[in-house]
């Protein structure tokens, strides 16, 4: 049986038990009915509860364990992500992104709308930060003008939300979007090249 993980998702993501030379699709297998098996064998009860949230990690770990080689690693980031609140929901956390949705009321206009506009120029920030970062002089008008066409936003506009936030004028779920993209690009080998490619996915979602 798998040890339970620690916290973090390097420790999270491994895997003992099974043999070295095992293929992938029998590690899969392997891995997924180990998952089936913790969730049957539940109680009704804290414990149970308690076994029934490792049981989404097993699964989860075994998914990104099958595709982790395969696929970008920019693009594997939501799993990590994932499993980092399964593993905070494990030890008694709850993170903001997994908190219940607020009702929004008509009148107060689509707040939901605006958190995730908030997010995404807060990620554009981090791939400004990134791919201005050591070159000499410094295109950072340009950089901000290539992001913000990758976003759909206009030049000038997504230029003054940045400067507002560099400033601190913006809430904390923009301050920990960028946290969190900053870092998953800070992460790969190449950073500058991940954030060509994030770019290159938010130009796909505008055609």
């Amino acid at each position: 049986m798998a040890r339970e993980p620690n916290t973090g998702p390097e420790d999270f993501f491994e895997f003992e038990g099974l043999p070295d030379d095992a293929t992938p699709q029998a590690r899969l297998r392997a891995q997924l009915a180990q998952a089936h098996n913790i969730w049957r064998g539940a109680k009704d009860d804290q414990e149970g509860q308690n076994r029934r949230r490792y049981a989404y990690q097993v699964a989860l770990r075994a998914v990104w364990e099958h595709v982790k080689n395969d696929v970008p690693s920019e693009h594997s980031y939501l799993l990590v992500r994932l499993a980092e609140h399964l593993d905070d929901l494990h030890l008694g956390r709850q993170p903001k992104e997994l908190k219940p949705a607020l009702r929004l009321r008509p009148q107060h206009g689509n707040r939901g709308l605006e958190t995730h506009r908030a997010t995404t120029l807060a990620e554009g920030c981090a791939m400004v930060d990134v791919l201005s970062k050591d070159r000499h002089p410094s295109p950072k008008e340009k950089i901000e003008e290539e992001v913000a066409k990758a976003l759909g936003k206009q030049p000038d506009a997504f230029r003054s939300w940045r400067k507002a936030f560099n400033a601190g004028r913006k809430g904390p779920q923009a301050r920990e979007a960028y946290g969190d993209a900053l870092r998953m690009l800070q992460e790969q080998s190449d950073p500058q090249q991940a954030a060509r490619n994030l770019l290159k996915t938010h130009k796909r979602t505008l055609t």
